[in-house]
């Protein structure tokens, strides 16, 4: 458990399926993935319950991110790591708030405290994401946290007939 001002973030636990589900399954996250269908609720519960919440072993953790003021056990939102590779010191990031909880400063919290896990505990040298181009808020939330666009990936979203290109940013521990 990594605890913060306003958040904790911690591993998923059975318990947590039903938030998961809700939230793969949205239209927007299913927008910004490629996964074509829904996840059925046996799908993530078989998830949460073989992992084993190693990043060394999976290549990937995920948290659930809570809230330490309001309801006890008020889930806000989620945080993986991924693309994790131990000999290059590198991983990715990505993040969902709930709508509801957006602009409240939980996304930056939850960055900010994952990284010092990542440079800290984890002894890495970098850590990028991946953000479509039009996706203004998720670059300005990144940008903030000390990430810089680094690369461009040209029409690779599809979206319909369009296409858009994806952003790379990293952020660099010196």
């Amino acid at each position: 458990m990594i605890r913060g001002e306003h958040i904790i973030l911690r591993t998923a636990t059975a318990e947590d399926t039903a938030f998961i589900l809700e939230v793969e399954n949205t239209p927007e996250a299913g927008k910004d993935g490629d996964n074509d269908v829904p996840y059925t609720r046996e799908a993530i519960e078989e998830f949460v319950l073989k992992s084993y919440h190693d990043i060394y072993t999976e290549k990937q953790i995920r948290l659930i991110i809570e809230l330490t003021s309001g309801k006890p056990g008020e889930r806000t939102g989620i945080i993986d790591l991924f693309d994790f590779s131990a000999r290059n010191r590198r991983a990715a990031i990505g993040i969902w708030i709930m709508e509801s909880q957006r602009k409240q400063g939980y996304a930056t919290e939850a960055i900010t405290l994952l990284l010092d896990y990542c440079f800290e505990v984890l002894g890495l040298h970098q850590v990028y994401c991946t953000i479509d181009e039009d996706n203004d808020v998720s670059l300005q939330l990144f940008k903030k946290c000390g990430f810089v666009i680094t690369g461009t990936r040209q029409s690779w979203i599809a979206r319909g007939e369009l296409w858009k290109n994806e952003l790379t940013l990293q952020l660099i521990k010196d």
